[in-house]
C-alpha cells in the first residue's frame, strides 16, 4: 500500500464530506465516521441497483474479476 497516497487522500475526502450538506449537519471527525458513511452509501446503492435493475445486474468485486467470465455469465 502506498501510504503517501493515503496521507493525501484521507484529508481530501474528509474535507469533501464535511463540506457536503450531510457533513454540515453531522460532522465527520475521524476515519470511523468515513467508514460508516461509506457503509450506508453502499447499502443505499445496492438497494437502488436491485430496485431498478432487479435480476439484470451483478455486483463484481473491484479489480478481481475476469471480464470474459462476466461476459459468459451475462450470456447464460
Amino acid at each position: 500500500m502506498n501510504w503517501h497516497s493515503v496521507e493525501l487522500w484521507y484529508p481530501l475526502v474528509m474535507r469533501y464530506l464535511n463540506d457536503s450538506p450531510n457533513g454540515k449537519k453531522f460532522e465527520f471527525v475521524d476515519i470511523s465516521d468515513m467508514v460508516a458513511h461509506f457503509k450506508i452509501r453502499m447499502d443505499l446503492e445496492l438497494k437502488i441497483i436491485k430496485g431498478i435493475m432487479g435480476g439484470y445486474s451483478m455486483i463484481l468485486p473491484a479489480k478481481t474479476y475476469d471480464i470474459e467470465d462476466v461476459i459468459n455469465k451475462m450470456e447464460d
